[in-house]
Parts: structure tokens; C-alpha cells; sequence
């Protein structure tokens, strides 16, 4: 794992595998839960999308797959 700490005003560090690059998320937090990227595991995961955020402010380009719930912010 590679760490980039970020300079004033930002205060939260990023992980980063070390080999490939791939952001590792928020490992270091000292929270109960806290996001990672999903291609950061070496399994299959069973967990699927409970909604979407932020809809609204996603790319064109993207296309969301799923029947999720979607919020044009965080959800209510």
C-alpha cells in the first residue's frame, strides 16, 4: 500500500496499491464502515447496489444498469 497525503487545506489521505494503482479507498479510517473501490478485492462480492446518489451530477456517458433506488442527492 502506497499513502498520498495531501497538502493544507485538504486533511484526508488517499491508499493506493503499491503494484497496480488502484485506489484502496478509505482503509485508514477509524470509522465502523467506510467506502473502498469495489476492484480492490480479489473475490467475487456478493453485495449489490442498495441506490445510487447523486444521479444528477453523474456523466452522460454513464449508464446505471440496475433497479436501485436513485437520489438526485444523498438519500432521504
Amino acid at each position: 500500500m502506497a499513502l498520498y497525503q495531501p497538502g493544507a487545506p485538504y486533511k484526508y489521505g488517499r491508499c493506493f496499491c503499491r503494484i497496480c494503482g488502484s485506489s484502496l479507498g478509505e482503509i485508514l479510517s477509524e470509522e465502523d464502515s467506510f467506502p473502498i473501490a469495489a476492484n480492490a478485492l480479489d473475490s467475487e462480492i456478493s453485495t449489490r447496489n442498495r441506490f445510487h446518489e447523486f444521479v444528477s451530477e453523474k456523466p452522460g456517458w454513464y449508464e446505471i444498469c440496475d433497479d436501485a433506488p436513485k437520489s438526485s442527492g444523498h438519500p432521504a
